[in-house]
């Protein structure tokens, strides 16, 4: 081989070269991005599902705290009205309360 035929073997062997490390680069970015996108849209359908989720929390905090549930509640627990309040004194010295004698 004379001077020019190897020159230009080298020269085409470093393109050869430079092409095959840009491809494997631009694989290697596109697997990323597509398993980048797949967690995107992951995340998106658990979002969905937790406002969904919270939604339906609230709708259950919101009915569990309702007048008319707290009334049945205490009406199936045996509550009733309360018609007369008495109320503890605790003297200065004793640790123990003892009822007022109203």
């Amino acid at each position: 081989m004379n001077f020019k035929h190897r020159k230009t073997y080298k020269v085409n062997k470093l393109l050869l070269i430079a092409a095959g490390m840009f491809f494997a680069v631009y694989a290697v970015i596109s697997i990323y991005n597509v398993s980048l996108q797949y967690t995107i849209e992951e995340m998106e359908k658990d979002l969905a599902q937790l406002e969904k989720e919270n939604t339906q929390f609230y709708i259950n905090q919101t009915q569990s705290s309702s007048l008319d549930r707290i009334l049945n509640e205490s009406e199936r627990l045996s509550y009733t009205d309360v018609g007369k309040v008495s109320y503890v004194k605790k003297p200065s010295v004793s640790p123990f309360a003892v009822l007022s004698a109203e």
